[in-house]
């Protein structure tokens, strides 16, 4: 059976910084899903936070690069991206509230929805957050 991977922000950025702390775990990780025939997904909110912190913690060019490297990974079926329906924001609110002394981010709790309503066997995140809702992450 093929696994399944949601890449959060977290995991986007050390894979495309070579300078974050856990950039060649990540790196090194993503490839060899590719090379496994993963499938990977992630979302609008998580590419939106991403380019956001890219554009303020970086540059434009950097959050232009991961554009490429998401339509380039969707193109050869690599990466398929998730957009946020308004059925599914209500339900990701109920995610939200409920995991609320978690404490975590709104986008967060999509991840949490995405991953439980089309079965996502593992998460790519650096996100404590995420692990203590009861996610399988890597790295573990």
């Amino acid at each position: 059976m093929t696994k399944t991977v949601f890449i959060d922000t977290s995991a986007w950025l050390a894979f495309l910084l070579s300078g974050e702390k856990q950039h060649q775990v990540i790196d090194k990780y993503v490839k060899r899903l590719i090379s496994q025939k993963a499938r990977l997904f992630t979302s609008d909110y998580i590419l939106d936070e991403t380019w956001t912190r890219l554009v303020t913690n970086q540059n434009f060019s950097s959050a232009s690069s991961l554009r490429q490297i998401v339509k380039e990974a969707h193109k050869k079926g690599h990466l398929s991206v998730f957009f946020t329906l308004e059925t599914f924001f209500e339900e990701t609110w109920q995610i939200f509230e409920k995991f609320s002394n978690l404490k975590l981010s709104f986008t967060d709790a999509t991840i949490i929805f995405y991953s439980r309503k089309f079965k996502i066997d593992e998460v790519v995140t650096l996100d404590e957050g995420i692990k203590k809702a009861g996610l399988k992450v890597f790295p573990n």
